[in-house]
């Protein structure tokens, strides 16, 4: 068995014996002597044991950032807001919120033109200032609506203020006439319709058909009458028309009305609260509240005209003397001309 070894000059090769080994031998490449030594077999190395890697943490993705448009302020001053254009257009906003509150003169104006034009208004100060409020409200809504352009807000401003104005003067020279046809358009209940008596020289406004009425309404008079009732708001008042002859046609008028004011209200059923004369317009006549002692009010005219008794009485629960369902049926009455 031969031994490998080589020539540390040349890195010859040469086979020799076991025994040469150790002693000088020649390169058969380059010839030259060098001690023979065996060559060394490269040793593997052992294998490596695995090792197991550490598990990796497993972290939620970050949202990505978008990019988004800042805005740049302007040199020295505060940065830009888009909604600076909002009160632009010629006008600051102070002079629109001015043109805003112009129709709260128009409440004002209702106070100083019954000196002007010497007729006062038909309807209330209420009205006035609910219109002004609402045309007020309006506008600023206008005035702040950021999509619509400069120009249109101012447009709509002043369109706003112009039309409170012409609906102010229209309410104010509105009619009483026009009002009273509105109103009965809206109230609940039967028609109010001019009733004429039959047999009768008078006419008086009542609602619906008025029927026959049996009760004597005045103890001692012997009178024909008719009534009629109306429910509003769940409180009904009936309503009374009575004529007749005078059994004392030449008494004094006021010792006439004197016993009238006896037969109107009986003591044990309530009392007077309060009388006043009628002379204008129409014939002459008392009027008298009564509160009933059935909690009931009731408001009685009786007029005297040659020889001829007229009664009138409304008569309802917390009756108004100054209410509308009172007063539209005593101040209708009237005398006519015999058909």
């Amino acid at each position: 068995m031969s031994v490998v070894v080589r020539c540390p000059g040349c890195r010859g090769a040469s086979q020799v014996d076991p025994g040469a080994v150790g002693q000088l031998v020649l390169c058969p490449r380059c010839h030259d002597p060098f001690l023979a030594a065996p060559e060394a077999t490269p040793v593997a190395p052992p294998p490596a044991e695995l090792e197991t890697p550490p598990p990796r943490r497993t972290s939620s993705p970050r949202p990505r950032a978008r990019h988004r448009a800042e805005p740049v302020a302007p040199p020295g001053g505060r940065p830009a807001d888009p909604h600076d254009h909002a009160h632009s257009g010629g006008l600051p906003a102070s002079v629109l919120i001015g043109l805003a509150l112009l129709p709260f003169v128009i409440p004002l104006l209702w106070l100083i033109a019954p000196t002007a034009v010497g007729q006062p208004p038909a309807l209330s100060l209420a009205a006035p200032l609910a219109l002004a409020v609402a045309a007020s409200a309006l506008s600023l809504a206008v005035i702040y609506t950021i999509d619509w352009a400069p120009a249109t807000r101012i447009k709509g401003v002043l369109m706003l203020v112009g039309l409170a104005y012409f609906a102010g003067l229209s309410l104010y020279f509105l009619k009483k006439d026009m009002l009273e046809r509105v109103k009965r358009a809206f109230e609940p209940g039967p028609a109010w319709e001019e009733f004429r008596p039959p047999k009768s020289d008078c006419r008086v406004q009542m609602p619906g058909k008025p029927g026959p009425y049996q009760t004597q309404p005045l103890p001692g008079y012997r009178l024909t009458c008719h009534t009629a009732s109306r429910k509003a708001l769940g409180e009904s008042t009936t309503y009374v028309i009575g004529f007749g002859p005078d059994p004392k046609p030449n008494a004094n008028d006021d010792a006439w009305f004197a016993a009238v004011e006896q037969a109107v209200v009986e003591p044990k059923h309530g009392h007077v609260t309060n009388r006043k004369s009628i002379d204008d317009p129409g014939p002459p006549g008392r009027e008298w509240e009564v509160g009933l002692n059935s909690g009931m009010a009731r408001i009685v005219r009786v007029f005297r005209v040659k020889g001829r008794l007229y009664y009138l009485s409304a008569e309802g629960p917390n009756l108004d003397p100054n209410g509308d369902a009172a007063r539209r049926f005593l101040d209708s009455f009237q005398l006519r001309d015999k058909d």
